[in-house]
Parts: structure tokens; sequence; C-alpha cells
């Protein structure tokens, strides 16, 4: 079958200047998602023993069912940054984000990172990112019956991480940036992940046309 997925997300931030070497950042993210959210190729299975060995799950004898989450799902989070400069070219940064969810999920971020300047066009940064979540409501390890609404998502599943990251900014002109990063995590449930990412930005001259001044005497003019 098929269905729609409508996602909506609203994003309010705000950026201090806190003193001559310290800035940051915060703000706010709020989203709705409806339709379709469950995944087409996750399933769950019911134990039951005498089944067999299912083909997906060996170690488990049972029924393969279709995962089932609910058709609405409602998500908020809290996130900041500050950034303080130690010496010319070097700085500490630490950032941090509280997540929750309608469908149970709490989530922790914290991430600390060191930024440094190799030459003036070359930059580096290293990081660290420590992430925790609780489980969705409709998460289980097992199933002996069906409910209504299951899922055996390890994303969904009460986990934590530890993630280790580094990246180079590489701006050899002031309109053009080259980002390059690598990163790997481990989560206490195995599933550890490797991450390589690469992006270009290329700025372009944004100068008014003209502009317009106004004159008591004789009105607008350019």
């Amino acid at each position: 079958g098929k269905d729609d997925r409508t996602s909506v997300t609203t994003t309010a931030s705000w950026y201090q200047v806190l003193g001559p070497r310290l800035h940051a950042d915060m703000g706010a993210t709020f989203s709705i998602q409806n339709g379709f959210l469950e995944t087409a190729y996750n399933a769950v299975v019911v134990e039951e023993p005498g089944e067999g060995d299912n083909e997906c799950f060996p170690s488990r004898h049972g029924l393969e069912c279709a995962e089932e989450l609910p058709d609405t799902r409602l998500r908020g989070s809290l996130f900041g940054k500050a950034r303080y400069s130690l010496v010319p070219g070097t700085a500490l940064e630490l950032g941090g984000r509280l997540y929750q969810d309608s469908w149970g999920i709490f989530g922790l971020t914290v991430e600390p990172r060191v930024r440094h300047q190799l030459i003036d066009s070359l930059g580096l940064r290293v990081g660290y990112r420590f992430y925790l979540q609780t489980a969705a409501d409709d998460f289980k390890s097992h199933f002996t019956s069906l409910p209504a609404k299951r899922t055996q998502d390890s994303d969904l599943a009460k986990f934590n991480a530890h993630g280790i990251n580094a990246g180079l900014l590489w701006q050899p002109f002031e309109t053009l940036s080259f980002d390059v990063t690598a990163g790997y995590t481990f989560r206490d449930d195995g599933i550890d992940q490797l991450m390589l990412s690469a992006g270009v930005r290329k700025s372009f001259d944004a100068r008014p046309l003209g502009r317009f001044i106004w004159d008591s005497s004789s009105g607008l003019r350019e």
C-alpha cells in the first residue's frame, strides 16, 4: 500500500555576544508530522514457541508482522552553543540539546569541541558527542502478543552513544569554502556508525541595485 506524510517544522534562534572572547546562540525547534510514519522495512516478531525459526530473526521463534506506529508525531527541542576564544586562532565550544516527542522519547546531547586555525585559509575542528535517549512507548524487545501499535526499530529503543569527529574547513577565497568531516559513533547496543561528509559553500555578491532617500521637501528620490 501507500500513504502520504506531511512534516512542518519551525525554528527560532538567538545569537548573543557575551564578551570580547565569548559568544553564544540558542534556540528552539518544534515540528509536527502526520501520515505514514512507520518504516516500510522494519518488522516485529511475535514470539510463539513451536513456529520454527524466523528467517529474519533466526534466534527468535514466531511470526513476522509489520511495524505499526501512530500517524501523528509532535517533536520539540531546545538547543544552545557557546564558543570561547582561548588565544587567537583557537577556541573552545560547548553545545547541548534537549529533545522530547509525543512517542515518549526523551533525548539529551552534549557536544564539546575544539576549533583551531591552522593557517589563514584552513581550519581544524575536533569534537566529541554524547547522546542518550529513552525508548518509545510502543517499543519492546520481545512481543508475545500483537498490540495495535508496535515497533522493534533500534533507533526507537533506549540507548546511549559516544561519538568522535574531526573536520577541515578550507576557504581559499572569501566567497568559497570546502568542508570535509569524518566521525565514528559507538552505541551501547552494538550498532556503531561511520560518517563521512563533504560540502561546498559559495556566497554571491548581494549588493543592492540602488538606494532610496526620503527628502521631506521634494518627496522620495533615488
